[in-house]
């Protein structure tokens, strides 16, 4: 574990970019308009391309914008690498997490940092609102699968969510080194393994529903095998973690929810299919997700990040 050195009125807001142009620049202007009391904002671009394909944007963008602007050339692609080359160029006590398909509302950075104040948190997360750039006949079954819409009060939670659209205290925990897993650079839940160790060291994790991101799905990902892939990798995150604290009880366990969720939902993915109901979408997800808690082996890990994600060659090409 380490200790990073940090600026206490200064939030850095960490944006990872891969080959998606119109996603960083829409992502981009929705920080301009960002504030928080009583403090300043600096944001860390770190471009996941080996040919820097966002760095001439990003430094045009950079000259008129209101707040720093970092540029990092994270060049070996995966996302933890450029999570981390972000992190290290960073200055903040406060790391606010922005994918590239994202979109922060306006009060976003200050509502999270009054959420974070207000409850004493280290974590704070709030809803994801997805929207599909393609029409399917499964729109509503696919906009829940990429939203996130808990049903929380403002206030602490007991459980956590994805690193996009969140936002960390660093002066509350000891973040390890590296601070991402590399061995997840192509796979993803290099998030979950850094906010697992982040709770145990007894922080507060928080949720605000006053305010929001809003997502924005390609047509690459509004697919049942896109979905499976992502499903089979979330369900895959309890046994790893159970995995790497060598907690057996714990991994039998999962493992067993995995199988009675597999044996549950495998009738209903399998008579949706036949019939060609939109409801077919969500039972996938369901019955993929039970699937990775049984097989979390290394070797089975779907690649969704980085050289590897069929989304980003599509978008090299």
């Amino acid at each position: 574990m380490t200790n990073r050195p940090y600026q206490d009125d200064l939030i850095s807001v960490i944006m990872p970019t891969f080959r998606r142009p119109e996603g960083l620049a829409r992502a981009l202007n929705s920080l301009t308009v960002q504030s928080a009391p009583k403090h300043r904002i600096e944001i860390i671009i770190a471009d996941n391309s080996p040919e820097a394909t966002a760095r001439k944007f990003v430094k045009d963008f950079a000259k008129t914008a209101q707040h720093k602007v970092i540029y990092v050339h994270a060049e070996i692609p995966g996302v933890s690498n450029a999570r981390n080359a972000a992190v290290a160029a960073s200055s903040g006590r406060y790391i606010a997490w922005l994918d590239d398909d994202q979109e922060a509302t306006p009060n976003w950075i200050a509502e999270m940092m009054a959420t974070a104040q207000d409850f004493d948190a280290a974590l704070v997360f709030c809803p994801t609102h997805a929207h599909l750039e393609t029409q399917t006949k499964s729109d509503a079954q696919y906009i829940a699968f990429f939203s996130r819409l808990a049903n929380h009060m403002r206030g602490p939670i007991d459980t956590f969510y994805g690193c996009g659209n969140s936002l960390m205290d660093c002066s509350k925990f000891a973040l390890p080194d590296p601070v991402f897993d590399p061995l997840a650079n192509e796979t993803g839940g290099e998030d979950d393994l850094l906010f697992t160790q982040i709770q145990k060291q007894d922080v507060i994790t928080a949720w605000t529903p006053q305010t929001y991101t809003d997502e924005y799905i390609p047509a690459g990902r509004t697919n049942p095998e896109y979905v499976r892939k992502r499903s089979l990798a979330w369900g895959q995150g309890p046994s790893e973690i159970a995995r790497d604290e060598r907690d057996v009880l714990a991994l039998v366990k999962w493992m067993s929810v995995g199988t009675v969720q597999m044996l549950a939902y495998s009738l209903p993915m399998l008579v949706t299919k036949l019939f060609n109901h939109s409801s077919h979408i969500y039972w996938v997800g369901k019955f993929w997700q039970g699937a990775g808690k049984v097989f979390w082996f290394n070797n089975l890990k779907p690649k969704l990040y980085g050289a590897s994600s069929p989304l980003s060659a599509a978008n090299k090409a």
